[in-house]
């Protein structure tokens, strides 16, 4: 591979470039993330198993945007924005109500607790759950092989309890970590 001109080792075109420590994130930042991550750095997080007693399988996941000193203070309430979501699965059970079926149903519920967001409930709020409601479903039954439950139901709850933004990749991953 051959060097960077001026340089005497050789950076990648996608590697993100090595910023001051003068310099604020999302100013001189390539990335454009405000939360001080390099381009290809995830957010911490952390994960727990068995959260709900009573479920067949639950989990918990939290994830987290570190905050910096040198950030103003309307950047830093920016920052803080974790995302906190706790699911559990219930199931396989049999569903009498319906006919038999050869494959399983996935009955998944998407839902902000009351003290999730700072501002109230209305109709847009009950839009958006059922619609990750679907999104959550739609990623999960590809995992899952409902032919090998006939004529069963597997319930899937998830419900936010904290967090403004990326629930959904939050839903997802604590769902699948019930499923497993």
């Amino acid at each position: 591979m051959a060097a960077a001109r001026g340089t005497g080792t050789y950076r990648p075109r996608w590697a993100p470039v090595e910023k001051g420590k003068d310099d604020k994130p999302g100013k001189s930042d390539p990335s454009g993330r405000l939360d001080g991550r390099k381009q290809f750095e995830m957010r911490s997080a952390f994960m727990k198993v068995g959260a709900v007693s009573r479920a067949t399988g639950s989990a918990y996941v939290e994830t987290v945007r570190l905050s910096r000193s040198h950030y103003s203070y309307i950047e830093i309430m920016c920052l803080q924005n974790n995302v906190k979501v706790v699911c559990g699965v219930y199931g396989p059970t049999s569903n009498e109500r319906t006919s038999y079926s050869d494959k399983g149903q996935l009955s998944c519920s998407f839902e902000f607790s009351p003290f999730a967001r700072e501002k109230r409930r209305s109709r847009d709020d009950e839009q958006l759950e059922r619609a990750i409601s679907l999104m959550v479903e739609e990623a999960l039954t590809a995992s899952i092989q409902l032919d090998k439950f006939p004529k069963a139901v597997v319930k899937v709850w998830v419900v936010v309890l904290e967090g403004k933004s990326g629930y959904l990749g939050a839903a997802v991953t604590c769902a699948s970590l019930a499923l497993a």
